[in-house]
């Protein structure tokens, strides 16, 4: 019975540690190394990595890092800084968690 329990505990931890949360950029932004065309776009943690998807179904891997804040993101809200003639996501903060995602 306890065998049951631990295998059950350890499958929830997994499904909450994989939450996927959704943003949308209205022009071409770079994340990380990376340049993202306008359009919707899904960000999953899994663990220390972060997978961004687009709304097509592609996956996008670049650099980034997941760093927790003394409060709670009431909503996903996307940080970018305009600088040299472009867009460059520098954070994004996720909703309803105190992680946010930090790109380099």
């Amino acid at each position: 019975m306890s065998k049951r329990i631990a295998i059950l505990m350890l499958v929830c931890a997994v499904l909450v540690s994989a939450k996927t949360f959704t943003f949308t950029l209205s022009s071409t932004t770079q994340a990380g190394a990376v340049q993202l065309k306008p359009g919707q776009y899904k960000i999953k943690l899994n663990g220390p990595e972060v997978v961004l998807t687009d709304q097509y179904g592609h996956q996008i891997e670049t650099a980034a890092k997941i760093e927790n804040s003394d409060r709670k993101f009431p909503q996903t809200a996307v940080m970018v800084s305009n600088e040299d003639g472009g867009s460059r996501i520098v954070l994004i903060e996720l909703g309803s968690t105190n992680s946010k995602v930090v790109f380099q």
